[in-house]
């Protein structure tokens, strides 16, 4: 945010998306805010789909949101991260990611100008096949187009493991880091434990090693505090207090 604090958007079961703020510039202490409020676009909106794991990113004038919707990835803008207004059609369809279908995702720019997004395919349960993870292309965040291929999961070249949820930052030098959620899955080869997972490409295509983090949670989000401290904020359970948000100064 402009003063330094730091925004978090979490869907809430049964509640939709909601918003807590930082009680300080250090994003150790949160306050809940309450409820955002989308106000959707209603011929892309066609299931009624409640909008969730939301990624929200500073553009021109305001922020932009992305989430899932009706099977692929749709965006919203606000200008007070508080009343969000859906941008027409979807950002991408499952048929365009050639998956039954997605999770959010996470954006990047390039060093040649423009944006990549990372996603995976959606899993429900344990039991479901092995996602892979994919990226598209954008000048505008608007249009995208699918880069081929897989880059980790079942057809990848190197990293055949089950990614899920994936969060990608860039470099300034065009390589990319992505943390994301594995577990042994059907249709993959991986046999290793279970967690987070990182990885990094130097062109933001070809993953070729990824290494077991050790960090409990998953649907990992970073942010860059105004000190340039890495903060990773993740989705955790807790045996009393049920699910909440776990952070980790990365180093």
């Amino acid at each position: 945010m402009p003063d330094g604090r730091i925004a978090l958007f979490v869907f809430v079961d049964r509640h939709g998306v909601w918003r807590a703020v930082s009680r300080d510039a250090t994003g150790t202490s949160f306050k809940v805010e309450g409820p955002c409020k989308l106000i959707p676009h209603a011929p892309t909106n066609k299931r009624g789909t409640p909008w969730g794991m939301p990624r929200v990113l500073p553009i021109r004038g305001g922020y932009r949101m992305f989430y899932m919707q009706d099977g692929g990835i749709a965006s919203a803008t606000s200008t007070d991260t508080v009343v969000w207004k859906q941008e027409p059609g979807l950002r991408i369809t499952a048929e365009q990611a050639g998956v039954s279908a997605t999770t959010t995702c996470s954006v990047v720019p390039m060093r040649q100008g423009g944006y990549r997004m990372y996603f995976s395919s959606l899993r429900h349960s344990p039991s479901d096949p092995a996602t892979v993870m994919k990226s598209a292309t954008s000048r505008d965040m608007l249009r995208w187009l699918m880069d081929a291929g897989v880059r980790i999961g079942p057809g990848a070249p190197h990293l055949d493991q089950n990614a899920t949820d994936p969060f990608v930052m860039a470099a300034p030098d065009g390589s990319v880091t992505a943390w994301y959620f594995v577990q042994p899955a059907s249709g993959s080869a991986f046999r290793g434990p279970s967690g987070l997972y990182v990885a990094r490409s130097k062109d933001g295509l070809t993953f070729e090693a990824s290494a077991h983090t050790g960090m409990p949670g998953g649907n990992p989000n970073v942010i860059v505090r105004s000190d340039g401290v890495r903060l990773m904020f993740l989705s955790a359970m807790d045996r009393e207090r049920g699910p909440g948000i776990r952070l980790v100064r990365l180093d």
